[in-house]
């Protein structure tokens, strides 16, 4: 398996992985209708200067999982933003979320980032926490009305 760069052809089946994962969790199809443009990855996205995709691959270079780190600096000039992270299910429990996670971690630091934000589904916190992160608060949902997710937090530095 290697993490390589995302490239904007990859966009279809990041998306797909993005709401395969999502829907892992048993959400009905009226949630995940309304969470389909925030999920979906566009080439534009891909392309954009803020935001860097990686790709685990498996050496049959098939796309297994992705993230997404934003380093617009929204939240301070020293926190990057791990805007996705989504590992299809038939690869969950593999150690693949936590081997894009610490190379998130790891291109962080190397941007100078001293803390990786991120905005939780509920149902991934567990992995987050075991990965060192801890939550901080709540961030309302881009996509579902009235819902907040968890805020969490991993400190580099």
């Amino acid at each position: 398996m290697n993490i390589t760069l995302a490239k904007p052809d990859d966009s279809d089946t990041l998306t797909d992985i993005a709401m395969l994962a999502k829907g892992y969790w048993g959400y009905d199809e009226s949630f995940m209708n309304a969470a389909r443009e925030e999920l979906s990855v566009s080439a534009k996205k891909i392309e954009a200067s803020n935001l860097f995709y990686y790709c685990l691959k498996s050496c049959h270079d098939e796309i297994l999982a992705f993230y997404c780190l934003d380093t617009s600096g929204e939240a301070d000039n020293n926190t990057v933003e791990l805007e996705a992270l989504f590992t299809h299910p038939n690869w969950m429990g593999k150690g693949v979320g936590q081997q894009l996670f610490e190379h998130a971690c790891q291109l962080s630091v190397n941007m100078q980032a001293n803390a990786l934000l991120i905005q939780s589904d509920p149902n991934a916190v567990g992995f987050y926490r075991k990965m060192g992160c801890e939550i901080i608060g709540e961030r309302a949902s881009g996509s579902i009305s009235g819902r907040t997710l968890p805020l969490m937090l991993k400190t580099l530095r």
